[in-house]
């Protein structure tokens, strides 16, 4: 994971896929990331905020929509962050769910943030992108436009209402047309203002997440610890295999040799740089097929040869076997001692 100004693969994956659902090509896009479009990065992979605002620049060349931003944002679905999202939605109040997700929010947002700012009876969320010079002015104001759709959009999702803030602010000029503006977000935002994000009562904090369920965000808060565990150990080499690893998870399992070509070194590199940093290639993947089941075990649409399969298992039976070893139960039995699952839908 780059520890240097970046984002969730997530997001921009939503993006590619956005652009896609318009009829236009996306290969160059998926090229621009330097990503395989058919072993797709995970939400806990991030991608750089330059090649992110270049892709931004690229999508809106392709769709030629000044709402398309707005567009992007509105519809984003918080379960594409997968444990980080499912905590969100998983919280009491929009307090709760801010107030618990943000020891985490670097896993998947470095270098740009989100502010909650209080003052009195009015609350302000406010939106700080990346510090990175030399982008087009329509990638950076996408980028703004994108990000204050979907926390509304994200909030809307939680406390199933169509909350309207007082104010939505952003610091660049209108485009050309702000009607899509007006639809989705609610009201006509005002631009040139003196920052981006928006304000609302701060009744708005005591608003009840719908979906909310004490044990499974309980269960999602320590799935967040246990990634942001695993990159804070990780030595430099090791983190490096760990993310190739995550990205190769989908159905083949990836081997020492196909690990070492990807980090352009020798299988005997590899090895021994992964000793020198005091772990070795075969417990990484454990570890990693281990993350990989428990996280498909949330999913009740997937059944257990499916996600045998996903993680590289030819056979149920091994693993079973596997699934024992690492956690002492057998997959069914983990999947039923999981708390119910919320079923998440905008009233």
């Amino acid at each position: 994971m780059s520890r240097g100004n970046s984002i969730t693969s997530a997001a921009a994956l939503w993006l590619i896929e956005t652009v896609r659902e318009r009829g236009k090509p996306v290969g160059r896009l998926f090229e621009l990331l330097g990503v395989d479009s058919s072993a797709p990065p995970t939400p806990d992979q991030h991608i750089l905020a330059e090649k992110y605002l270049e892709l931004w620049d690229q999508a809106m060349k392709l769709v030629q929509d000044p709402g398309f931003a707005i567009r992007v944002g509105s519809g984003f679905d918080l379960e594409a962050l997968e444990a980080f999202g499912f905590l969100a939605i998983s919280c009491e109040t929009l307090r709760d769910a801010y107030e618990r997700t943000v020891r985490f929010r670097a896993l998947y947002n470095v270098g740009s943030r989100w502010d909650l700012d209080l003052r009195e009876t009015r609350m302000r969320m406010v939106w700080t992108p990346w510090p990175v010079k030399g982008h087009s002015e329509i990638a950076k104001r996408s980028v703004n436009e994108y990000e204050i759709a979907e926390m509304l959009a994200s909030i809307r999702k939680m406390t199933q209402k169509r909350l309207i803030p007082d104010r939505i602010a952003f610091r660049h000029p209108a485009p050309a047309d702000v009607a899509v503006h007006r639809e989705l977000l609610g009201r006509a935002p005002e631009f040139g203002a003196d920052f981006d994000g928006f304000e609302a009562d701060i009744a708005w904090l005591s608003e009840p997440i719908r979906t909310k369920n004490v044990r499974l965000r309980e269960y999602f808060d320590r799935q967040c610890q246990m990634v942001e565990a695993a990159f804070a150990r990780d030595p430099p080499f090791t983190a490096q295999v760990r993310r190739r690893l995550t990205a190769s998870m989908d159905g083949r399992l990836p081997d020492m040799a196909a690990v070492a070509r990807a980090l352009a070194t020798s299988q005997r590199s590899l090895h021994r740089r992964l000793s020198d940093e005091g772990t070795r290639f075969n417990d990484l993947l454990d570890e990693v097929r281990k993350e990989f089941a428990e996280r498909y075990l949330t999913r009740p649409n997937l059944n257990v040869g499916e996600i045998a399969y996903l993680i590289g298992f030819h056979d149920s039976s091994a693993f079973f076997k596997a699934f024992r070893r690492w956690t002492g139960m057998t997959p069914s039995d983990y999947r039923k001692a999981l708390p119910s699952q919320p079923n998440v839908s905008i009233a």
